[in-house]
């Protein structure tokens, strides 16, 4: 897990580097490329709307969970000058080690919420999210373990264009979720615990770069943080 996280910040390095010497203006990533005009005013140079689509890779951070992966899709449009709507969906399996055996598990995550923007400088944008989302996990062969979660999730967020095609965002969401399992695993191996209930809640963060190889796709990657679980994101965005 270090040596992926070591490799993405090297990419995020090179990616700041190739920017700075890239060939022409962006004027406006996933919109208009304009290499002749003056520059736009700002607020102009981020769009909000387009679709991200990734691979994600997850570390879970303890010895029980394995080989986390899957995929996720997510999506923004801008509703008028301001605001925008976004949402998400993250498929992805991994196996839990159950009293000496492997269960394989398949889980699904469903976001959508709302933003707002505010430009402070050229290309420069603060935001703010929030929305409700959804968590459900099904054990292959193992149903009694299957559980699903409600919550919702706010922060703030940034984006920001560097050089010529490089953009650089973050996020910080607080979110919490409530629901139960059928059978509880808070205590991994050792309880039984019919319908426990279960009230997650914590920091989220989500850097992460695009570089922008044509006017409306850019190359991803980026990473989320939660507690132990940590995932990165290798994928694709296209604006429309």
């Amino acid at each position: 897990m270090k040596k992926l996280v070591i490799t993405s910040a090297i990419v995020l390095t090179l990616g700041a580097e190739l920017a700075m010497a890239g060939g022409y203006n962006l004027g406006r990533p996933g919109k208009n490329i304009i290499p002749i005009e003056p520059p736009v005013p700002a607020g102009n140079c981020l769009t909000y709307d387009y679709v991200d689509l990734n691979y994600v890779y997850q570390d879970f951070g303890t010895q029980f969970f394995d080989e986390g992966k899957g995929f996720s899709g997510n999506f923004s449009k801008s509703l008028g000058r301001s605001m925008f709507v976004t949402g998400s969906y993250e498929r992805a399996g991994y196996e839990y080690d159950w009293v000496d055996h492997i269960v394989d598990a398949d889980t699904h995550r469903y976001r959508l919420g709302f933003g707002a923007k505010h430009s402070v400088a050229k290309c420069f944008d603060i935001t703010i999210q929030g929305g409700g989302q959804y968590y459900d996990s099904e054990f292959v062969n193992h149903a009694a373990k299957d559980f699903n979660s409600w919550g919702w999730y706010a922060g703030p967020g940034f984006r920001f264009i560097v050089g010529k095609r490089l953009e650089l965002f973050g996020n910080a969401f607080y979110s919490k979720n409530e629901g139960d399992h059928r059978e509880s695993m808070l205590s991994q191996h050792n309880a039984y615990n019919p319908s426990a209930e279960v009230d997650d809640y914590g920091w989220r963060f989500t850097p992460g770069m695009i570089y922008y190889v044509t006017e409306n796709v850019g190359l991803k990657v980026a990473a989320e943080f939660e507690k132990e679980d940590t995932s990165l994101l290798f994928g694709v965005r296209v604006a429309y």
